[in-house]
């Protein structure tokens, strides 16, 4: 069971950092990978990790089975996390359908999507990857049904924007946006868990009325009506994670 949660936890790397070398710090995991396929830790991965994002939000039950199972296959073969997972890729469906609208100097790109699910950071890391211009610097998924009367969001730098001279950096960007706004209040009722987190990735929870304003301030139509958009990348991932 120890390997099994210590490959699970090492996977989240793996399948986010690809080029990850298994050297120190890390522990020596070549006879984990040797006797299981990439695939089959990657898939193990996104099973389990499926039931925290659905809207029943089972974590313990997840939990047990990783607990109980003794390799990477018996999560890819369990039901529940197998349908668990379906759940996942319905709302990312769901969500991909929804027309991004853009701010008015085409720096911050912004999807209205509404989902009891916890997915509004796999549709940021998506769009991150499909959406591209030479203005864009911030693609901002912002769910407004995962809790009441908050809009829960996730920010990331898209591809088209990394390595640019200066480098993107997200809370600055997002702190600057707020301050344009008419009045001296909006920073304020944002809240604490705005603007915050990394340069390349920030997330939190904002009072659905602050956020409105938010959208006002920098340009986006408060009637949901598409803007002009940038064009999708041609090599944009197909992946569902």
């Amino acid at each position: 069971m120890g390997i099994l949660v210590q490959t699970w936890k090492l996977t989240i790397h793996l399948t986010s950092l690809p080029s990850t070398k298994w050297r120190s710090p890390f522990p020596n995991m070549q006879a984990t990978f040797g006797k299981h396929t990439r695939t089959t830790i990657n898939n193990s991965t996104k099973l389990i990790n499926a039931p925290r994002r659905t809207a029943a939000y089972d974590v313990p039950r997840a939990w047990k089975i990783l607990i109980k199972a003794s390799s990477p296959i018996e999560l890819v073969k369990n039901k529940f996390l197998k349908e668990a997972r379906v759940k996942v890729i319905h709302e990312m469906k769901r969500a991909d359908r929804v027309v991004p609208l853009f701010s008015a100097d085409k720096k911050i790109a912004v999807i209205r999507m509404k989902s009891k699910a916890q997915i509004h950071a796999l549709i940021a890391e998506r769009q991150a990857r499909q959406l591209f211009s030479r203005e864009l610097q911030v693609v901002m998924v912002a769910n407004e049904d995962y809790a009441r009367g908050v809009v829960n969001y996730s920010c990331r730098v898209p591809t088209c924007a990394r390595g640019r001279d200066p480098p993107v950096n997200i809370p600055k960007i997002l702190s600057r946006a707020a301050d344009r706004a008419d009045g001296d209040t909006l920073r304020e009722r944002l809240g604490p868990r705005f603007a915050v987190g990394h340069k390349n990735a920030s997330g939190g929870m904002i009072p659905q009325a602050a956020f409105e304003d938010f959208l006002e301030a920098i340009g986006v139509s408060s009637d949901k009506k598409p803007s002009p958009s940038p064009k999708k990348s041609p090599k944009s991932s197909t992946n569902q994670e």
